[in-house]
């Protein structure tokens, strides 16, 4: 079975931005540097950067590659829209950043730029601008001709057939023109690769060669390391947004495999979850045994059965908190959840008059703990310290009620 090296299995991208529609493809552009070596790579259409710093992560590792060059006018077309300055100086940013001195950035239009290459010297090409048919067919004839003898050509959004969507129909004809020199990954929209020589050094030349099961077994293992890169971004994202943060346009998520932040956003999301768990525990277990709560405060004789429903409680509860302040250590929190066993001990104590009034005790507890429920993990230490407010209203109203706290 014909599979990538573990590596590109592994491969994860160290730059990544609001747009998803490539993140899936790190891999394969990974891949195709790293078994093909290119010594020249230039890119039409590079927007943020997802897919130039992508190919730029992967190069690190191939000395033979002498220049990676981003094409591009960074003033949008009919998909994206208008780009606004916000565009470039976010993609020239991380370029600095980089301070690799094999990359360059050309500001102009494709046809523009063509002219400053010589014919034979791009090793591998990715065509990722306007998508209309027309565009997409001059941008290959036109980088054509600069294309090395056994140069790759890669072409994005193969896989999209919207009706202003040309991509596909381009790649068609490609594949047609150049029998048993093509292959498509069909994930992330589309990514087609034209190999134009007859070298079939490397695995990656071998793609064009595969017979179609393990074509189709290949596919699905590329999508499925793919979608694990975007879904983190999905993930990283839904965690940001729903504790409370902003992603904004020109929102750069955790680099790499550095995961301090996205792990440190899950411990939170989960001791909220856990938060939220350990109210809805506590209500629905008043809501169960009031009755017998309500019967032993004034009936002696339930005594017995409400000291088993107590010590089921204080078990229970024990186990939630337990959880609850694990979390917390974890994320190295102070805060801490711990409920007064005085609230238990009022609550079954045979005798005085609370009985009519416990509903009323356990709808006050509810508003306090609703009140509790914030979903902005940023209120975390409040909610905490809401739930004690919650028991300390219980234990106020019993103490102001029972005449054995006021004697």
């Amino acid at each position: 079975m014909f599979l990538p090296p573990p590596e590109v299995l592994d491969f994860f991208p160290d730059y990544r931005t609001t747009q998803i529609a490539w993140q899936g493809l790190a891999p394969v552009a990974a891949w195709a540097i790293w078994s093909l070596k290119p010594g020249r790579v230039v890119e039409l259409g590079s927007y943020r950067g997802d897919s130039f710093f992508a190919f730029l992560d992967a190069a690190s590792q191939v000395p033979e590659l002498r220049e990676i060059v981003a094409v591009d006018s960074w003033t949008g077309d009919k998909h994206t829209g208008p780009f606004t300055g916000q565009v470039y100086a976010q993609f020239h940013d991380e370029l600095e950043r980089r301070g690799d001195h094999r990359v360059r950035s050309i500001r102009a239009l494709f046809s523009d730029a063509a002219t400053q290459f010589e014919e034979g010297s791009i090793d591998m090409l990715h065509i990722d601008g306007a998508h209309e048919y027309d565009a997409v067919k001059l941008d290959f004839e036109q980088w054509l001709p600069k294309m090395s003898p056994n140069g790759v050509v890669l072409f994005h959004d193969t896989m999209v057939t919207d009706p202003d969507f040309g991509v596909w129909q381009v790649w068609a004809e490609i594949e047609a023109a150049y029998p048993n020199r093509t292959f498509n990954f069909e994930h992330s929209n589309g990514l087609g690769v034209l190999f134009l020589g007859d070298d079939t050094t490397g695995d990656f030349r071998q793609l064009a060669l595969l017979p179609p099961r393990e074509a189709a077994i290949l596919r699905d293992t590329m999508r499925l390391t793919g979608e694990a890169i975007v879904n983190t971004t999905r993930y990283e994202y839904l965690l940001i947004t729903r504790n409370g943060g902003a992603v904004d346009v020109g929102h750069i998520y955790s680099r790499g495999h550095d995961r301090t932040r996205i792990e440190r956003l899950r411990s939170i999301e989960a001791t909220r979850l856990e938060t939220h768990a350990l109210n809805a525990w506590i209500e629905q277990w008043f809501n169960v045994h009031k009755g017998d709560l309500t019967a032993a405060l004034v009936e002696p004789s339930m005594l017995t059965q409400t000291k088993l429903l107590r010590e089921e409680f204080e078990g229970q509860l024990q186990h939630h908190v337990a959880r609850l302040e694990q979390l917390l250590a974890e994320q190295g929190n102070a805060i801490r959840l711990s409920l007064e066993p005085l609230v238990i001990q009022a609550l079954t104590t045979p005798g005085g008059s609370l009985g009519p009034a416990l509903a009323s005790f356990l709808a006050e507890m509810s508003r306090e703990k609703n009140d509790a429920q914030d979903d902005s993990i940023m209120s975390l230490g409040s909610k905490a310290d809401a739930q004690d407010q919650a028991i300390d209203t219980i234990l106020n109203y019993i103490r102001r009620n029972d005449p054995r706290f006021t004697s």
